[in-house]
């Protein structure tokens, strides 16, 4: 690519606090990622090792500690993952992504634990606290909820996964417990909660 171009880019990126091309190289070295000219990253998130970052994925915050990513993560296309004045905590082994999967700060801190899948479009925005094996399936704005820890949604028995969300709408304030599901379809609701088990009806056989 024409030096030119470089320096242009490097510019844009100096002014707005983003990674440089040739620190985004650097940051490769350790990861996967696939178009280094695609994704901007800001040059206080930290990131672990081993995580795949396809293209025009945007991870960015305004100060130090604001983000910070573990290892062997999976960000699909065009996720965006945003701290403005919160923080965002992210473990490892989880897939962010895709269709648009929008992870979010302002005030209070999201965290993100362990062998999560947030896809389709969701929306995990302040005070979210997704934990270990959980799932957030569909365009769904969650606010302020609470996914309790659980084995990932490869487990065979999924009474003993994590929490999950699915569907489309506001989910706001919700705690939804080890085994649980919420198929909500423009409301979520506590009195909606069911056992995840209804939608694996042959769960047993595969033991």
């Amino acid at each position: 690519m024409n030096m030119e171009i470089i320096e242009y880019l490097n510019k844009i990126r100096r002014e707005n606090g983003f990674l440089l091309i040739n620190e985004v190289i650097e940051l490769a070295k350790y990861n996967t990622v696939y178009d280094i000219f695609s994704i901007l990253i800001s040059k206080h998130v930290k990131v672990g090792r081993g995580n795949i970052i396809y293209p025009n994925v945007i991870i960015e915050c305004n100060d130090e500690n604001g983000i910070i990513i573990g290892d062997n993560n999976i960000l699909f296309n065009g996720c965006s993952i945003k701290a403005k004045g919160g923080k965002i905590e992210i473990g490892n082994h989880n897939e962010i992504g895709e269709n648009g999967t929008f992870v979010f700060s302002l005030e209070n801190k999201v965290k993100i634990r362990n062998n999560c899948r947030l896809m389709n479009g969701a929306q995990i925005l302040d005070g979210c606290i997704i934990g270990d094996g959980c799932q957030v399936l569909g365009n769904i704005k969650a606010v302020k909820c609470i996914l309790k820890d659980g084995e990932s949604y490869e487990w065979y028995n999924p009474n003993m996964r994590g929490g999950v969300l699915k569907g489309f709408g506001n989910a706001i304030e919700l705690v939804v417990d080890k085994g649980e599901v919420i198929f909500g379809k423009g409301l979520f609701a506590k009195d909606m909660i069911e056992k995840q088990e209804k939608y694996h009806p042959n769960w047993k056989d595969k033991k």
